[in-house]
């Protein structure tokens, strides 16, 4: 009998890493002869399989949609939630931040799938559906994983984000789980430290393959990722604004959707980029774009693992990035990018003019990506999660 394996997300058909990395997973296993299944919350958005090649045979669940007293509830979590990370107001009581926490349309909804479905294995992904899972996982009779997909900071740490101020919550529910997946060796040395839990680190696979590679002689930078504060694009333009008062010629792709989307066209305007950046939206083809380039900017401010960095190196494109924990981890004592020390526009802008004027050492650095992007080997890094599923 197949082993039946399934997957719970909070939004599968947006563009972001986590969902890339969910649908080469989720195909992987169907090839490897898994029953693969998907729980997704988000029931907006419309599904659409082909924005990462999802295979048809993958049954994708949802939660029945939400009544108006339902819609309420959940604002009214969110809202108070949303207080308890800026005051620490509920931080004393782990029940209190359950309840917030908990969605009991979703975790019903969740328990329902998960009974019915006799699942064999059940991975949550993002941290509210990790924390749901849980919540029930004591009345479950199968294997339950958290799989993190953002650095220890942007979980805990990070003012305003995720799980902030609800440390004590976490420390009591994380060993509901058989296996928690981080994606670093500082975050499993953070959770250790400051939950006093033990993960297993796997890293992310890269998305694709590619026997192409880029010939790194265009003038061009390209950058990808969700529009979004966390992603640092306004010091990213800065940074192509100090580096354009010194060079002529080059220019720099911004590949993506988001919020401020429009903040970005005016930090464009501002800087007088509008010949030089081009924003190509919500694409499908990344690897076009990174073999028509000659260096991948990153210019997060918290980036768990960086997928785009293993993409990068796989097509031969040197990085540069901000010294972010996973960024850190893929280059650090590989020489195929450049880390900057957090936030600093002129080091960031100085890199680029560098990489910019040496041809050969562009060369070299692309030589020894695609040598790197060799560790993140697909089936190596399955053979990891089937060890533990």
């Amino acid at each position: 009998m197949r082993k039946k394996i399934l997957f719970i997300i909070d939004s599968l058909f947006t563009l972001g890493g986590e969902q890339r990395v969910l649908s080469v997973y989720a195909n992987e296993f169907v090839s490897l002869g898994y029953d693969v299944s998907i729980f997704c919350r988000d029931i907006e958005t419309k599904e659409d399989r082909s924005i990462f090649g999802l295979k048809n045979t993958i049954n994708i669940y949802y939660p029945k949609e939400y009544n108006k007293i339902e819609r309420v509830n959940r604002f009214l979590l969110k809202k108070f939630r949303g207080l308890n990370r800026k005051t620490k107001i509920f931080s004393w009581s782990s029940r209190i931040c359950e309840y917030l926490l908990s969605d009991k349309t979703c975790k019903v909804a969740v328990e329902s799938n998960i009974k019915t479905g006799k699942y064999d294995t059940v991975i949550a992904l993002g941290s509210e559906m990790i924390f749901t899972l849980a919540m029930i996982a004591p009345k479950l009779n199968c294997t339950t994983i958290g799989w993190q997909h953002s650095s220890f900071e942007g979980y805990f740490n990070e003012k305003n984000m995720r799980m902030i101020n609800e440390h004590r919550m976490v420390k009591k529910l994380l060993p509901n789980l058989d296996n928690y997946v981080v994606l670093t060796d500082y975050d499993k040395r953070r959770m250790k430290e400051v939950f006093d839990y033990d993960c297993i680190r796997i890293y992310n696979a890269k998305s694709f393959e590619s026997d192409k590679q880029s010939n790194l002689t265009s003038k061009k930078f390209l950058a990808a990722g969700r529009l979004d504060p966390v992603k640092g694009f306004d010091m990213m333009l800065e940074a192509f604004s100090i580096f354009c008062n010194e060079n002529n010629g080059w220019s720099l792709s911004i590949l993506g959707e988001g919020n401020i989307k429009d903040q970005i066209k005016e930090r464009i305007k501002f800087y007088n980029l509008g010949d030089k950046v081009f924003l190509h939206g919500r694409i499908n083809n990344i690897q076009d774009y990174l073999l028509d380039s000659s260096c991948f900017l990153l210019s997060s401010k918290l980036e768990g693992f960086g997928l785009v960095v293993v993409e990068s190196l796989e097509m031969g494109v040197p990085v540069i990035s901000f010294d972010t924990t996973g960024p850190h981890e893929i280059l650090n004592g590989y020489d195929c990018g450049n880390l900057i020390e957090k936030y600093d526009v002129n080091l960031f802008a100085a890199a680029m003019n560098k990489i910019s004027r040496d041809y050969k050492e562009r060369v070299q650095m692309g030589i020894n990506a695609k040598k790197r992007a060799d560790d993140f080997n697909l089936k190596q890094i399955i053979e990891m999660w089937t060890n533990i599923i």
